[in-house]
Formats: C-alpha cells, structure tokens, sequence
C-alpha cells in the first residue's frame, strides 16, 4: 500500500506535535514520582526528541528549498556533543532498552516531603524496572534516618538520574552537569529554538498565522 504524501500543513503540525510528546516526556522524567513513569518519559523525550528530525525531513518532498535550510542544522547536529549523545541514546534504547549503568537517588517522601534518600542502580530486565542501593546515613536535612518514616513512605521518586558516557560540551560550551534532566532539558531547548520553530516560520506561510 502507497504513502499518502503529506502536507505541508501536515508535516509542521506533526513536527509540533512530536516535540510536544518529547516535552510531555521530560514532564515525566521530572515530575512523576514513580520510577518506571520517570523511565518511560525518559525514553519518551529520547524517541521523540529524535522523530522531530524525522517528521521534519518529511517536507523535503513538499518544499524545494528544504535541504538547502535544513544541511547548516543537520552539520551543527553532527558536529555537537551533546546532540550526538541523544542521537546514539535514542538507537540504543530502540534496540537494546536503556544502557547500563544507570545511577539515582531514590527519595522517599511522606507528607510531600522527603524524608530520607538511597543511593540506587537502576536496571531494566523482561520483568521490569528495578533498584538496587542501600539508605543514605543522613537524610537532606542531615537528621538521622526515621525508619518508621521510610516504611510509611507515600512515595518514592528518582533524582539525579545519570546515564552512561554522558556528554560534556554543547554548541562549545561547558555543560555543568551529568544528570540526564539537565542534558534533556538543553536537548529539547535546541530542537525547539533551532529546529522546530524556526522550520515552522520559515515554512508555514498563512498556515502559522492560522494555527
């Protein structure tokens, strides 16, 4: 069965809509505060993040001057840390699930607080996400440990998630951390300011004006 040939109205709504499943997936990441939600939205902002050049590509059979805008972005791309990482991060997750070793703190929060931290490897196996650490000494306010509050924890939540071999420049700078937030986050930010938004004004015509 043949492809449909889209639109160029089709191709930037579905640009903008897969960027805004890669920013759902950093939401989860983020702000979920349960360990295999948080993972999924990591691969989520991962794939995403990745079919945003893909759903882009889709307008080079609408618009002929797409390649010539598109090849300065596509070298920036290659050339740079960290959008290399992500690219190499997005197959490895396709064909592998995610790499290994990935380290967190685990918080356990009662009460929306936190009241006290481990120190975790986070695997991945055909039964699904699971940790593996010990109780941090101190809890974030270097009290002692409250057991009873750690067995009535409401929750338990992933920070400082970090990935293998992360990436330590982006566009010539220095990046100030190795947690995978941080490096999403000035992931995203690059494909919405110097790929997504920029395609939708230099392509959209009326069609931005309408939407």
């Amino acid at each position: 069965m043949a492809h449909l040939k889209l639109t160029r109205e089709q191709v930037l709504g579905r640009t903008r809509g897969v960027m805004n499943d890669a920013w759902i997936g950093y939401e989860l990441l983020t702000e979920h505060h349960q360990a295999d939600r948080q993972l999924f939205g990591l691969r989520t902002l991962v794939t995403s993040g990745r079919g945003t050049t893909f759903m882009a590509q889709q307008l080079r059979s609408v618009d002929s001057r797409f390649d010539e805008w598109y090849q300065p972005i596509v070298r920036e791309m290659r050339e740079d840390e960290l959008c290399r990482y992500f690219y190499t991060l997005r197959s490895t997750i396709e064909k592998e699930g995610l790499p290994h070793p990935i380290t967190a703190i685990l918080e356990f929060l009662g009460q929306g607080e936190v009241v006290s931290t481990a120190s975790v490897d986070v695997k991945e196996d055909r039964f699904g996400v699971w940790v593996n650490g010990s109780v941090d000494n101190f809890t974030f306010n270097r009290g002692p440990i409250n057991q009873t509050a750690i067995r009535g924890a409401q929750v338990q939540r992933l920070s400082s998630i970090r990935l293998p071999n992360p990436p330590r420049t982006h566009l010539g700078n220095e990046l100030t951390s190795d947690c995978i937030d941080y490096l999403g986050l000035h992931y995203l930010e690059y494909l919405f300011h110097q790929l997504v938004n920029p395609l939708v004004e230099k392509f959209g015509g009326e069609w931005v004006k309408s939407t």
